[in-house]
Protein backbone atom coordinates (compact mmCIF):
# COMPACT_ATOMS: atom_id res chain seq x y z
CA UNK A 1 0.00 0.00 0.00
CA UNK A 2 2.97 2.15 0.88
CA UNK A 3 4.48 1.34 -2.64
CA UNK A 4 1.42 2.25 -4.44
CA UNK A 5 0.76 5.84 -2.99
CA UNK A 6 5.10 6.85 -3.47
CA UNK A 7 4.29 5.24 -7.11
CA UNK A 8 1.23 7.44 -6.82
CA UNK A 9 2.81 10.27 -5.90
CA UNK A 10 6.06 10.29 -7.99
CA UNK A 11 3.87 9.89 -10.89
CA UNK A 12 2.18 13.51 -9.90
CA UNK A 13 5.58 15.10 -9.49
CA UNK A 14 6.68 13.86 -13.00
CA UNK A 15 3.43 14.89 -14.69
CA UNK A 16 3.77 18.46 -12.88
CA UNK A 17 7.48 18.71 -13.64
CA UNK A 18 6.61 17.53 -17.42
CA UNK A 19 4.17 20.36 -17.84
CA UNK A 20 6.94 22.74 -16.59
CA UNK A 21 9.66 21.45 -19.36
CA UNK A 22 7.21 21.61 -21.93
CA UNK A 23 6.02 24.94 -20.99
CA UNK A 24 9.46 26.44 -21.30
CA UNK A 25 10.27 24.67 -24.21
CA UNK A 26 6.96 26.35 -25.79
CA UNK A 27 8.55 29.99 -24.12
CA UNK A 28 11.84 29.03 -25.93
CA UNK A 29 10.26 28.20 -29.34
CA UNK A 30 8.45 31.23 -29.34
CA UNK A 31 11.39 33.35 -28.68
CA UNK A 32 13.28 31.73 -31.72
CA UNK A 33 9.94 31.84 -34.08
CA UNK A 34 9.58 35.77 -33.52
CA UNK A 35 13.46 35.72 -34.27
CA UNK A 36 13.28 37.70 -30.91
CA UNK A 37 16.85 38.13 -29.45
CA UNK A 38 17.05 36.52 -25.93
CA UNK A 39 20.35 35.30 -24.54
CA UNK A 40 20.62 31.52 -24.02
CA UNK A 41 21.89 32.12 -21.21
CA UNK A 42 18.50 33.33 -19.98
CA UNK A 43 17.24 29.48 -20.66
CA UNK A 44 20.42 27.82 -19.38
CA UNK A 45 19.77 29.25 -16.06
CA UNK A 46 16.07 28.05 -16.61
CA UNK A 47 17.36 24.35 -16.79
CA UNK A 48 19.61 24.77 -13.87
CA UNK A 49 16.50 26.57 -11.45
CA UNK A 50 13.71 24.36 -12.47
CA UNK A 51 16.38 21.31 -12.46
CA UNK A 52 17.12 21.95 -8.70
CA UNK A 53 13.46 22.71 -7.74
CA UNK A 54 12.47 19.23 -9.01
CA UNK A 55 15.38 17.94 -6.69
CA UNK A 56 13.44 19.56 -3.61
CA UNK A 57 10.05 18.59 -4.68
CA UNK A 58 10.64 15.30 -5.24
CA UNK A 59 12.12 15.54 -2.07
CA UNK A 60 9.84 17.25 -0.34
CA UNK A 61 7.00 15.29 -1.59
CA UNK A 62 8.36 11.83 -0.83
CA UNK A 63 9.14 12.62 2.65
CA UNK A 64 5.68 14.48 3.17
CA UNK A 65 4.24 11.37 2.15
CA UNK A 66 6.61 9.17 4.26
CA UNK A 67 5.36 11.09 6.98
CA UNK A 68 2.08 10.67 6.68
CA UNK A 69 1.90 7.06 6.28
CA UNK A 70 3.61 6.85 9.47
CA UNK A 71 1.32 9.26 11.56
CA UNK A 72 -1.18 6.97 9.29
CA UNK A 73 0.08 3.44 10.50
CA UNK A 74 0.38 4.59 14.30
CA UNK A 75 -3.15 6.16 14.18
CA UNK A 76 -4.28 3.20 12.96
CA UNK A 77 -2.28 0.89 15.69
CA UNK A 78 -3.91 2.85 18.46
CA UNK A 79 -7.15 2.33 17.30
CA UNK A 80 -6.64 -1.35 17.01
CA UNK A 81 -4.87 -1.19 20.74
CA UNK A 82 -7.92 0.63 22.07
CA UNK A 83 -10.81 -1.61 20.13
CA UNK A 84 -8.95 -4.55 22.48
CA UNK A 85 -9.03 -3.33 25.76
CA UNK A 86 -7.72 -6.34 28.16
CA UNK A 87 -8.25 -5.14 31.73
CA UNK A 88 -6.50 -6.69 34.44
CA UNK A 89 -8.61 -7.29 37.68
CA UNK A 90 -6.01 -8.64 39.45
CA UNK A 91 -2.38 -10.88 38.86
CA UNK A 92 -4.44 -13.90 37.31
CA UNK A 93 -7.69 -12.37 36.35
CA UNK A 94 -8.23 -10.19 33.65
CA UNK A 95 -11.47 -8.89 31.33
CA UNK A 96 -11.58 -8.66 27.57
CA UNK A 97 -14.71 -7.06 26.88
CA UNK A 98 -15.85 -7.31 22.75
CA UNK A 99 -17.86 -4.12 22.12
CA UNK A 100 -19.59 -3.57 18.39
CA UNK A 101 -19.08 -5.83 15.02
CA UNK A 102 -16.16 -8.33 14.55
CA UNK A 103 -15.39 -9.62 11.17
CA UNK A 104 -12.16 -11.38 10.60
CA UNK A 105 -9.26 -8.55 10.50
CA UNK A 106 -10.61 -7.31 13.81
CA UNK A 107 -10.96 -11.36 14.92
CA UNK A 108 -6.66 -11.54 14.18
CA UNK A 109 -5.99 -8.17 16.19
CA UNK A 110 -7.86 -10.00 18.95
CA UNK A 111 -6.28 -13.05 18.57
CA UNK A 112 -2.75 -11.08 18.59
CA UNK A 113 -3.10 -9.07 21.55
CA UNK A 114 -4.87 -11.70 23.68
CA UNK A 115 -1.76 -13.78 22.72
CA UNK A 116 0.66 -11.30 23.16
CA UNK A 117 -0.82 -10.36 26.72
CA UNK A 118 -1.44 -13.67 28.19
CA UNK A 119 2.13 -14.51 27.80
CA UNK A 120 3.42 -11.08 28.95
CA UNK A 121 1.25 -10.66 32.04
CA UNK A 122 0.69 -14.75 32.69
CA UNK A 123 -3.10 -14.25 32.86
CA UNK A 124 -4.26 -17.14 34.24
CA UNK A 125 -8.27 -16.50 33.84
CA UNK A 126 -9.42 -14.33 30.83
CA UNK A 127 -13.11 -13.14 30.94
CA UNK A 128 -14.11 -12.54 27.91
CA UNK A 129 -17.69 -10.51 27.93
CA UNK A 130 -19.70 -10.40 24.43
CA UNK A 131 -22.42 -8.89 26.01
CA UNK A 132 -21.72 -5.56 23.87
CA UNK A 133 -20.75 -7.07 20.64
CA UNK A 134 -22.82 -6.79 17.63
CA UNK A 135 -23.19 -9.82 15.81
CA UNK A 136 -21.23 -13.08 15.04
CA UNK A 137 -20.34 -14.42 12.06
CA UNK A 138 -19.84 -18.22 11.88
CA UNK A 139 -16.17 -17.10 10.71
CA UNK A 140 -15.56 -15.33 13.73
CA UNK A 141 -16.86 -18.30 16.11
CA UNK A 142 -14.13 -20.15 14.55
CA UNK A 143 -11.44 -17.49 15.36
CA UNK A 144 -12.87 -17.29 18.80
CA UNK A 145 -12.55 -20.72 19.61
CA UNK A 146 -8.66 -20.36 18.09
CA UNK A 147 -8.23 -17.89 20.23
CA UNK A 148 -9.44 -19.96 23.13
CA UNK A 149 -7.45 -23.30 22.44
CA UNK A 150 -4.76 -21.77 21.64
CA UNK A 151 -4.58 -19.46 25.55
CA UNK A 152 -5.81 -22.61 27.07
CA UNK A 153 -2.33 -23.95 25.65
CA UNK A 154 -0.86 -21.70 27.58
CA UNK A 155 -2.64 -22.46 30.80
CA UNK A 156 -5.38 -19.75 30.27
CA UNK A 157 -8.86 -20.43 30.87
CA UNK A 158 -11.66 -18.77 29.32
CA UNK A 159 -15.07 -17.81 31.02
CA UNK A 160 -17.29 -16.26 28.07
CA UNK A 161 -20.18 -14.11 29.81
CA UNK A 162 -23.17 -11.94 28.06
CA UNK A 163 -23.86 -13.87 25.16
CA UNK A 164 -27.14 -12.69 23.82
CA UNK A 165 -29.88 -14.68 22.43
CA UNK A 166 -29.10 -13.29 18.55
CA UNK A 167 -25.28 -14.61 19.46
CA UNK A 168 -26.61 -17.96 20.63
CA UNK A 169 -28.83 -18.34 17.38
CA UNK A 170 -25.70 -17.66 15.26
CA UNK A 171 -23.26 -20.19 17.48
CA UNK A 172 -26.13 -22.89 17.25
CA UNK A 173 -26.28 -22.43 13.10
CA UNK A 174 -22.36 -22.69 13.22
CA UNK A 175 -22.47 -25.68 15.47
CA UNK A 176 -19.81 -25.06 17.19
CA UNK A 177 -19.56 -25.47 20.75
CA UNK A 178 -17.40 -23.66 23.47
CA UNK A 179 -15.99 -26.73 25.49
CA UNK A 180 -12.89 -25.32 26.09
CA UNK A 181 -14.58 -22.37 28.09
CA UNK A 182 -17.14 -21.93 30.91
CA UNK A 183 -19.99 -19.90 30.21
CA UNK A 184 -21.78 -17.48 33.08
CA UNK A 185 -24.73 -15.44 31.92
CA UNK A 186 -23.67 -12.07 33.68
CA UNK A 187 -19.91 -10.40 33.86
CA UNK A 188 -21.12 -9.62 36.98
CA UNK A 189 -22.01 -13.26 37.56
CA UNK A 190 -18.15 -14.23 36.89
CA UNK A 191 -16.54 -11.43 38.83
CA UNK A 192 -18.64 -12.72 42.24
CA UNK A 193 -17.61 -16.25 40.91
CA UNK A 194 -14.09 -15.23 40.70
CA UNK A 195 -13.36 -12.58 42.61
CA UNK A 196 -15.40 -11.71 45.22
CA UNK A 197 -15.11 -15.89 46.59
Amino acid sequence: MLDTQLNSQTFKLEWIQAIRRTLWIFIKSYYEHRNVDQSDDFFLMEQKINSRVDVFLDEYFISYSKYKDSLLKQQKELVDKLSVPIIPINESISILPIIGSVDSYRAEIIEERVLSEVGISRIETLIMDLSGMANMESNVVIEIMKIIDSISLMGCKTVITGIRKEIVQDIAKSGITFDQAKTLATLKQALHEYIIQ
